[in-house]
């Protein structure tokens, strides 16, 4: 716990909230390892693939770590759908609209569970490493100015100075 002095401890809600924290982060990691396990199988999988991943990064969440989501998605993906089509628009689905009448119709749709689930999706999809079926290209990282290299530049010292393990996506340092 925390230390407010050296002669007595004392227990403030800060550090019942702050040992209350890690508590309920290792209970979701262990009640989630399943799922994370056969994501990282996969990423691993895909990087050791000779075709570059595609766009699966959703459909990959919702069969592992939001597998809890998936019935939600696909009840909330079939509601959109039908709402787009009562707005009598002459597209026959949301994809086939023109960006302006797709536009308009998000601006009523920007509430609720199902948009907030698909923009943190895809929020997660579009900075996540592209080995996991998202950042197409690195293009995330690109509108940030992230560079994909490891946080140390080789060589590192004489005794790991022909290590090959560890190389960047790009294939520079």
């Amino acid at each position: 716990m925390h230390r407010i002095n050296s002669r007595e401890e004392e227990h403030t809600r800060r550090c019942l909230l702050l040992s209350g924290g890690g508590l309920l982060t290792g209970a979701w990691l262990a009640a989630h390892w399943p799922a994370i396990a056969a994501a990282h199988v996969h990423a691993g999988q895909m990087a050791a693939g000779a075709s570059p991943a595609g766009f699966e990064f959703m459909d990959r969440a919702l069969a592992t770590f939001f597998a809890d989501r998936a019935a939600m998605f696909r009840l909330g993906l079939s509601d959109f759908q039908a709402a787009f089509r009562a707005t009598g628009t002459a597209a026959a689905a949301f994809a086939e609209a023109d960006p302006a009448e797709q536009i308009a119709f998000l601006e009523t749709q920007d509430h609720g569970e199902f948009f907030d689930l698909v923009r943190s999706l895809t929020v997660l999809g579009m900075f996540s490493s592209p080995k996991y079926g998202g950042n197409f290209a690195g293009a995330g990282w690109r509108l940030l100015g992230f560079e994909d290299r490891h946080v140390y530049a080789p060589p590192f010292g004489y005794y790991d100075r022909d290590y090959a393990g560890f190389e960047s996506q790009t294939g520079k340092w």
